[in-house]
């Protein structure tokens, strides 16, 4: 916005300045002013302005707004300031009074702002704002000191300030000020810097209209500022403005160093151009404005959409890992095609119509929503001087912050006496960006590996910014097993279909190894005696059994029997899916089924040699899991516990070597529908394990699958699904144990990328 537009129509907008004293146990308020801004019309008197200014740096009280204004920037003049606090930087300055200077704007907090700048049927900005978009222009021409004995060393830079009221992101503050650089050039020098009389040759107008194809002004470079990053997006390597082939010819000579860095020069390549054809050069960067955070702060938050406006300036619409407070994300969720825009009425007309609300567009081309802003250096004297330019420039001059200094926000206070995020910005000359390109001072550099949407690759990508502590519910779920299967993989093509799904920026110093993974191997699993009770889920398969030990030995119930369980262990192959949530939690989804016999040997009184039980245990499992690893280097211990599905049955029965007519039993929980309840985890897994990756790398596939060796113990706890109290009648004196616990060691290799 135009922040001056706030200054017409009323009476009053003053400055408030609120004077500190630190010295106190408890910081004190010692003073307040204000100067109207609105009345600066009427100069100080020059006869008067010594003991104006002399009065005032000694006092604090001057009655003319002009003349307050004027011994302000006195008292703050950057090179010689009458302010003493200024001049002794080197001295401990908490315990000196201090002045805060400070433009209030409505509303105070994230609702009051609503109610000020959401109008409440259209959900967009109220239409009396509809005039005010505006975009302050900072030329300023960069140097290459570190090379200042070469002729090619200037760039030419328009920086675009972008001034907010509010700030509704992972932290809340009033006003905000935020920037992109663009570097221009002559299309036919974009490879190098520019000589001072190619400046010179710029600010006297050539290469705009008319301009011979080698002359014409082009974008060389780009730079994106959001909070303390910058990404750069760079059009000269590869050159976009080459003919296509050329350019993919100069792609495929490219080292590739970030995993889908290809497909970013091809957004790059997109952006340069108005359109398809590739026959009209776009000079106009497009920005994204207002992220929705995504963080864990918002499951702290009420449903109903909050931290959705946060005005970090981005290229492309995705999510932006780690650059937002406590290393939250932010996601632009809306995408304009700035071809189609440019080419298809319809199209744009439908986009103009909501460009005051979420997914419009702002066009900031226009002469009217232009401001040029100079070097501070071009007015501060002419601002002791002129009262018409301390009215239009002071700003400029001042350390003013823009909005009431504190605002309530969720990291306000964590650290006593340090900026969190919640105070209000001073103006675009006191930001470390002014007249500055690419990273340094306050800004770290953002290279980013773009990866697909398909998968999640942290707890939080998930979250839904309206839905507050309900991304608990739902959000949660799809990265938990068996959901995350369905909704990741199986319903993909839906998603894709129906959204218009967009990337995931990571840095290199966070960024995720792997995403997915396939492993196999085998299991060895120690069955424990209570499935011999599956028998008892037959009773056609029991009563052929008894009656066949009856017929061996009649005494059979009256005197004891010895009774001797043969159970073997199942040994199976095993499949797994990994789905991997950052570098420390992992979800897993695995099947297996195994074949084990499960047996009897019974002594009789009457005969020598056991009368022998035997069966098969034919089990079906699904697992679940969710992995933490302990450590996350090529050495990673862990530990899990999740949830399944397990469902078995007694096959190929027979006593004393002679099939049951009832050769099977009853299925234990299979699966199905009707009734619903068998859907429902019965078993419930805990374990822990050793993973050596023995290759680890950050690329595409092939090169960049991951192979790790893997060694696990998982415990398994269920009941065995019989509604039984009793003892096994007389067929044993055993108790009846209903629960399972069963051990498993797997031995596996990991393939993943």
């Amino acid at each position: 916005m135009d922040w001056k537009r706030f200054m017409e129509g009323t009476k009053s907008y003053p400055l408030y300045i609120d004077i500190w004293d630190h010295s106190p146990p408890k910081p004190a308020l010692i003073g307040e002013q204000s100067i109207n801004f609105v009345d600066l019309g009427k100069p100080c008197p020059p006869d008067e302005l010594p003991n104006f200014v002399e009065h005032e740096i000694s006092s604090g009280k001057i009655f003319t707004d002009d003349c307050m204004l004027l011994a302000l920037l006195h008292e703050f003049y950057p090179s010689n300031p009458g302010n003493e606090t200024l001049h002794e930087l080197q001295e401990d300055t908490y315990y000196k009074p201090f002045k805060v200077m400070y433009f209030d704007f409505p509303g105070h907090d994230e609702e009051s702002w609503k109610e000020v700048f959401v109008d409440q049927y259209s959900k967009g900005l109220p239409r009396k704002y509809h005039d005010s978009a505006k975009t302050y222009v900072h030329p300023f021409i960069y140097e290459d000191t570190t090379h200042s004995d070469r002729e090619e060393r200037y760039e030419f830079v328009l920086q675009y300030w972008l001034f907010y009221l509010t700030n509704d992101g992972g932290n809340n503050h009033e006003g905000d000020w935020e920037h992109i650089n663009v570097i221009i050039s002559p299309l036919d020098k974009i490879n190098r810097r520019l000589t001072a009389g190619e400046i010179q040759s710029i600010l006297e107008g050539n290469g705009l209209q008319g301009a011979e194809q080698g002359e014409q002004l082009v974008i060389q470079r780009s730079e994106f500022y959001f909070h303390h990053y910058v990404m750069i997006l760079d059009y000269t390597r590869p050159n976009v403005y080459l003919p296509k082939k050329e350019w993919e010819d100069e792609v495929n000579g490219l080292t590739i160093e970030k995993f889908g860095e290809q497909k970013l020069w091809e957004r790059i390549r997109e952006m340069a151009y108005w359109d398809d054809e590739e026959k009209i050069i776009n000079t106009h960067p497009v920005g994204h404005i207002g992220a929705d955070n995504k963080g864990f702060d918002q499951v702290l938050s009420m449903p109903g959409g909050k931290n959705r406006d946060s005005h970090g300036t981005y290229p492309f619409a995705g999510l932006y890992k780690g650059i937002g407070p406590a290393g939250a994300s932010e996601q632009i969720t809306t995408y304009v095609d700035h071809r189609k825009y440019y080419a298809d009425s319809g199209y744009r007309s439908r986009i103009d119509r909501k460009k005051h609300g979420r997914g419009g567009l702002v066009r900031l081309d226009k002469p009217e929503r232009i401001e040029i802003v100079p070097d501070w250096e071009r007015v501060v004297d002419l601002a002791q001087e002129n009262s018409e330019v301390r009215r239009n420039w002071s700003w400029l001059i001042l350390p003013i912050r823009w909005g009431y200094p504190a605002s309530v926000s969720p990291f306000a206070g964590v650290v006593a006496h340090a900026e969190t995020g919640n105070l209000s910005p001073v103006g675009p000359a006191f930001n470390d960006g002014w007249n500055r390109v690419r990273d340094g001072q306050g800004y770290s550099l953002y290279e980013p590996h773009r990866f697909s949407w398909l998968f999640p690759l942290e707890w939080q990508d998930s979250f839904q910014n309206s839905l507050g502590f309900l991304n608990l519910t739902i959000p949660t779920l799809i990265n938990l097993p068996p959901f995350d299967l369905a909704w990741r993989l199986i319903a993909a093509p839906f998603r894709s279909a129906l959204a218009n799904p967009s990337p995931t920026f990571y840095t290199t110093d966070n960024i995720p190894y792997r995403s997915v993974g396939l492993t196999g191997g085998v299991a060895i699993q120690k069955m424990p005696d209570e499935f011999i009770n599956l028998l008892l889920t037959s009773d056609e398969a029991f009563a052929e059994v008894l009656f066949r030990i009856i017929e061996a030995d009649p005494d059979f119930g009256t005197v004891q029997t010895k009774e001797t369980v043969i159970i073997d262990d199942a040994i199976s192959a095993y499949f797994e899916l990994d789905l991997f949530l950052g570098k420390r939690f992992v979800t897993y989804n695995a099947i297996r089924h195994s074949r084990s016999l499960v047996g009897a040997d019974y002594f009789l009184t009457n005969r020598s040699d056991p009368f022998q039980f035997r069966s098969d245990l034919n089990l079906w499992e699904y697992t679940g899991s969710i992995r933490y690893n302990l450590a996350t280097g090529g050495f990673q211990p862990y530990i899990k516990g999740g949830w399944g599905l397990s469902w078995y049955r007694l096959e190929n029965l027979s006593a004393d070597g002679v099939p049951l007519e009832n050769a099977e039993t009853a299925w234990i929980r299979k699966p199905s529908f009707f009734p619903f309840k068998n859907l429902l985890p019965n078993t419930w897994n805990y374990g822990a394990g050793l993973e050596l990756l023995l290759i680890r790398s950050h690329a595409a596939i092939p090169r960049g699958i991951d192979v790790g060796l893997r060694a696990e113990w998982t415990g398994y706890y269920h009941s065995l699904g019989l509604d039984l109290e009793a003892t096994f009648l007389d067929f044993t004196t055993r108790k009846i144990d209903l629960n399972v616990t069963r051990n498993e060691f797997k031995f596996v290799l990991s393939l993943s990328f």
